[in-house]
Formats: structure tokens, C-alpha cells, sequence
């Protein structure tokens, strides 16, 4: 009996061992998490994504701009590795960081796109990625259109959008970021040099040209 009591509370005391060091384990991450910036969220978010043939560039990750779309935090984040069949790879990818239950900055939603590092050989300036709450209806959603830009010649990106409204996106480094309150689709997006002359022209759905050069910015 007194050897069946000893083996009672043996087990009892390592089952509370076992709960205080994963409490102190949660309470440690919780700590971590509850103290992140927004950019900090995110490029944690980052560095957690696994892809068997994607190997990340831990030091390449760096939150480049943010957007803040009632109290959602938009923030476009720029990173390389490199995949399995294609070499280097340069991404770009807009986190959508929003505060959970416990006040903790969480990613929960996100859009990118990745390519090759070196100059595309084709006509096209810029990489273009658009995204949107999934949840428009309950939140009034978010749009948002990024990428990257490829011509350094490139001084001023703008978009217009299906309801009319046209929008300049933030150039920053070789990356671009709009974004709007709302859910609408991207209908057009122009690029212009710093001479204000034209240089490319896209809609969705038909192949990209380049521009007549003789426009200018602000003579739509």
C-alpha cells in the first residue's frame, strides 16, 4: 500500500513538473510575441514559413513599408533564398498583421510572389501582386497591389481602380505598395520615368505594352 502511495505522488509530482515547464515555456513565448512590433511579427512570420524546396536567406528579411487599413497592418516584406530547379529567388510579399485575442501582433493573412534576382530579359518593368481581405464583407476589406521594380528608371507608379479612383503606390528601394480601404479590383497601372514621360502601360487580363512616351504625367 505505502508503495502504491509512493508511486501516486511520484507521478503526480512529475505531471506538475511537465505543467510548469510548458507554462513557463508559453508564458516565455507569450512574452515574445506580446512585445513584437508589427514588422517584427511579420518578419518572425517569415522566417516560420517552411517549403521543402525553398531555403530562406534568414539575414535578407526586411520589412520595407507598411500600410495601416483600419487597424489592419499591411506590410510589404522583402526577402531571398533559394529554390530547388530555379536558382536565387527574390520575393516580395505583403503580411496582413492584425492584434489576436490577446493583444499579440499575428500575421493572418498574405499575398507574394517570387522571381529571379537578375534583370528579366523581357519589356516588363515591374512585378505585379494584388491581394484583398477575405473578409470583406464582415470588415469592409483592404486592396492592395505590390511588386517589384525592375526599371530603375521607374519615378512614379500609378493605379487605377475599378471605381474610378486613381492612386500613386509608395516607391521604396526596387518595391512598390498601394493599398485602400475597401474591396475593389486593380483596372489599370501606369509607370512613369522622372522626366514624367509614360513608360508602361497594363490592365488586367491583356499583355503589357509599353508606352508611347509622349505623355506625360498629369495630362491623363
Amino acid at each position: 500500500m505505502k508503495k502504491l502511495v509512493s508511486n501516486t505522488i511520484l507521478i503526480i509530482a512529475i505531471l506538475l513538473l511537465i505543467f510548469v515547464s510548458a507554462h513557463k515555456k508559453q508564458m516565455r513565448l507569450n512574452h515574445i510575441t506580446s512585445v513584437l512590433s508589427p514588422a517584427e511579427a511579420a518578419v518572425l512570420h517569415i522566417w516560420s514559413m517552411k517549403e521543402a524546396d525553398f531555403r530562406l536567406e534568414p539575414g535578407s528579411v526586411d520589412a520595407v513599408q507598411s500600410v495601416n487599413i483600419r487597424g489592419q497592418i499591411l506590410i510589404l516584406i522583402q526577402y531571398d533564398g533559394f529554390q530547388i530547379g530555379s536558382g536565387a529567388r527574390r520575393c516580395e510579399m505583403v503580411a496582413v498583421v492584425k492584434k489576436d485575442i490577446f493583444h499579440r501582433w499575428m500575421v493572418n493573412d498574405g499575398a507574394g510572389l517570387c522571381h529571379h534576382i537578375v534583370e528579366l530579359s523581357d519589356s516588363v518593368p515591374i512585378t505585379v501582386v494584388g491581394s484583398s481581405s477575405n473578409l470583406a464583407l464582415l470588415d469592409g476589406g483592404y486592396s492592395a497591389v505590390h511588386g517589384y521594380v525592375w526599371d530603375p528608371e521607374i519615378a512614379k507608379i500609378a493605379l487605377t481602380w475599378n471605381d474610378g479612383l486613381e492612386q500613386e503606390a509608395v516607391i521604396q528601394g526596387s518595391t512598390y505598395l498601394a493599398a485602400r480601404d475597401g474591396h475593389f479590383m486593380l483596372q489599370q497601372i501606369e509607370t512613369w520615368n522622372d522626366q514624367g514621360q509614360l513608360v508602361f502601360i497594363a490592365r488586367p487580363g491583356t499583355i503589357p505594352q509599353p508606352a508611347n512616351h509622349s505623355r506625360r504625367a498629369g495630362n491623363k
